[in-house]
């Protein structure tokens, strides 16, 4: 009886607590999502526009209860709002850990995360260890050398360093974010070289341009490529190679041992004939490079390909494909396994999975 006693006495402290927490107003600095319960899970039980005047009546974790018409809702604390009584910025840009909690996010680290997709890529992040080093006191004029690098670059690793795989990818990407490359790169330090290309001057020009469209709007998936692939060589109609593996000789083939993909010749051309235009081409072998190279990576993270594992592996690397071709195309008819690439990438993101990759587009669709 005395231990059913005090857990009630513990739960009324707790629900004290939350209640008798200080009342105050907050203005939403931008399009807010509040949600029925203090999680992400939660169903979006409201949304209010930039400017909205919201009471907070009550807190749990990092989480704001929300008196919204008499009705209990809640708003993350980490998201872009000020209080109105103060005019100081109670949720900021770059928010704290609450008093007491240990850190378990990266943007507590080394990045400001403005909304619930960033918030969950952070967490991730920092999960699996991919938090870039903490900050250090700026000097008067900032460390990164804005003249030096080309407009495109927004990543350390084409600063500083070399980077080698998607841990220090991602590290290089948000020191750059957060002005951390030390001085720029000395001769010997310079980004990974694209992968030689090998066949008619029509197929240089095509897997040419594919690499220059992934570089401009997609630079997350071009050094996922480049990163997984030393070679791409054409392989002419009828290759020997490609027989086993398709009833078509459109399929690209991964010589994982090599770092080597080969193309099938109408890969150029492999919508030719539906309506379909250039572009279209592009993003469809922009996708099969992201899928071979995937099995590249695979091979070197040691995982075995063979006709026991082939299927989970195909089904594995058909979610880089789709993320590649959902990065270019977002509103295409791409799908994987019937579900929409857009859908599938959003996902992806919000799960964590590999958020360095599938957040990004995201965050270009909301101009983030």
């Amino acid at each position: 009886m005395r231990s059913k006693y005090i857990a009630v006495m513990l739960a009324c402290l707790l629900l004290l607590g939350i209640a008798s927490a200080q009342e105050y107003s907050i203005r939403a600095n931008r399009g807010l999502n509040l949600r029925a319960a203090p999680s992400l899970n939660a169903d979006i039980a409201d949304t209010v526009r930039s400017g909205t005047i919201l009471q907070v009546v009550g807190s749990f974790n990092r989480w704001l209860k929300i008196d919204r018409n008499g009705s209990e809702v809640w708003l993350a604390d980490w998201v872009d709002y000020s209080r109105v009584d103060s005019g100081e910025p109670s949720g900021s840009p770059q928010p704290k850990a609450p008093a007491g909690q240990p850190i378990d996010n990266c943007c507590f680290v080394d990045r400001q995360c403005r909304s619930d997709e960033e918030w969950v890529a952070g967490y991730w992040a920092y999960q699996n260890g991919q938090c870039a080093a903490p900050a250090q006191p700026e000097p008067a004029t900032p460390a990164q050398p804005v003249a030096s690098a080309p407009a495109n670059v927004d990543n350390c690793c084409f600063v500083n360093r070399q980077c080698h795989s998607d841990e220090e990818w991602v590290a290089g990407y948000w020191a750059f974010q957060n002005n951390q490359c030390p001085a720029p790169a000395q001769p010997s330090a310079i980004p990974p070289s694209r992968p030689l290309i090998e066949g008619s001057s029509r197929f240089v020009r095509h897997v040419s341009a594919v690499l220059d469209l992934l570089e401009r709007r997609a630079p997350e998936w071009y050094a996922y490529v480049i990163g997984g692939i030393d070679k791409i060589v054409e392989l002419p109609e009828g290759h020997v190679d490609l027989l086993p593996y398709s009833w078509e000789d459109c399929t690209g083939l991964a010589y994982a041992t090599e770092r080597k993909v080969g193309l099938g010749t109408c890969h150029i051309d492999v919508l030719q004939g539906f309506g379909a235009s250039y572009i279209d081409d592009l993003h469809n072998t922009a996708g099969t490079l992201a899928h071979e190279a995937c099995h590249i990576h695979r091979y070197e993270a040691g995982f075995v390909y063979d006709s026991t594992t082939r299927k989970y592996e195909e089904l594995e690397c058909g979610k880089p494909s789709v993320g590649v071709e959902a990065a270019l195309d977002p509103y295409g008819a791409l799908t994987y396994l019937g579900e929409p690439a857009l859908r599938v990438v959003r996902r992806f993101c919000a799960e964590g999975f590999s958020p360095e990759l599938y957040c990004p587009a995201i965050q270009r669709l909301q101009g983030g």
